[in-house]
């Protein structure tokens, strides 16, 4: 009996990795990050999110951040991506709050800089101060920081984040 069950389990788990790695499905899986597609369980409810992580909340918080960097940090995300897809994926992404600060300065500084749609950090800032009523930080950054980006947006638009984080570390004497 207990053979007849391994051998069943085995047949079963035989034909899903047949058709996963034998189908267009796992190339559309691989290349699905291309079409900004948002951090798993960001468009399920925050109390259906919490019993399934646990309750390790800055856990799932640090994922959605990385996830959010690795598509942002994408040397061609202006290649394949528009300002409206960007958006929509901002929302997506950010609607489960993230208690990450970073997070939310980051992709107004896409939409801002890369995406030339400062308007944009209006929405993400009203999410960030939700996320984080307590910070200046991120109403500092729009709309009373449009004049700010205005003056830095042409020392920056020729550096690459490497270059911007190296000018950094050199201004404060590190």
């Amino acid at each position: 009996m207990l053979l007849r069950l391994v051998f069943i389990v085995s047949f079963v788990s035989c034909l899903f990795l047949t058709y996963l790695f034998g189908s267009n499905r796992l190339t559309k899986e691989i290349s699905s990050w291309k079409s900004l597609s948002p951090p798993p369980l960001t468009l399920v409810s925050e109390d259906l999110i919490n019993p399934f992580i646990l309750g390790h909340r800055r856990l799932f918080d640090d994922f959605i951040t990385l996830w959010t960097i690795q598509i942002l940090l994408d040397p061609n995300l202006k290649s394949y991506a528009t300002d409206s897809m960007m958006t929509e994926f901002f929302r997506k992404t950010l609607s489960q709050r993230p208690k990450v600060e970073s997070l939310y300065l980051l992709s107004c500084f896409t939409m801002s800089i890369d995406f030339d749609r400062p308007d944009a950090c209006v929405e993400i800032g009203k999410w960030g101060i939700e996320a984080f009523p307590e910070s200046w930080r991120i109403p500092m950054t729009f709309p009373g920081g449009t004049k700010l980006l205005e003056m830095i947006r042409p020392s920056l638009k020729n550096l690459t984040p490497r270059e911007i984080d190296n000018k950094n570390i050199n201004s404060n004497g590190q």
